[in-house]
């Protein structure tokens, strides 16, 4: 990723060097990815229902609805608003993830202890 983002960098300064970089953008992205890439590196490995996505995508939109507007409409944002802004999201919305991260655990909990009491059956028969 970050051998990404230097070659983006490298080219843009030799394909468009009279032209300024667009650091708004790429804070905008930088955050973006911290903010919305975290609850899916926290829970890896651990299967995800669709209404975890659902949520997911609906956070990011509105996040993208949001601020891209704003971006659009204002010439200079200070770097420090991005970092604020990317705790408050993340702490509005990863504790609304996390409940139903847990209440999709518990709705399918039976039906997983219900396979494995199952293949413990199958195991004693064949012995």
């Amino acid at each position: 990723m970050g051998l990404l983002a230097v070659a983006l960098v490298i080219l843009w300064a030799e394909f468009l060097p009279d032209r300024d970089l667009p650091t708004k953008w790429i804070a905008f992205g930088l955050s973006s990815v911290i903010t919305f890439g975290y609850p899916v590196y926290w829970t890896r490995g651990i299967p995800k229902r669709s209404s975890f996505w659902f949520l997911w995508s609906a956070f990011t939109i509105l996040h993208c609805i949001i601020f891209i507007p704003i971006l659009f409409v204002v010439e200079k944002l200070p770097y420090i608003l991005f970092v604020v802004v990317a705790f408050g999201e993340m702490y509005f919305f990863c504790p609304i993830l996390y409940r139903q991260f847990q209440m999709d655990e518990k709705l399918h909990k039976p039906s997983i202890e219900k396979n494995h009491r199952h293949k413990a059956k199958k195991k004693r028969k064949k012995s």
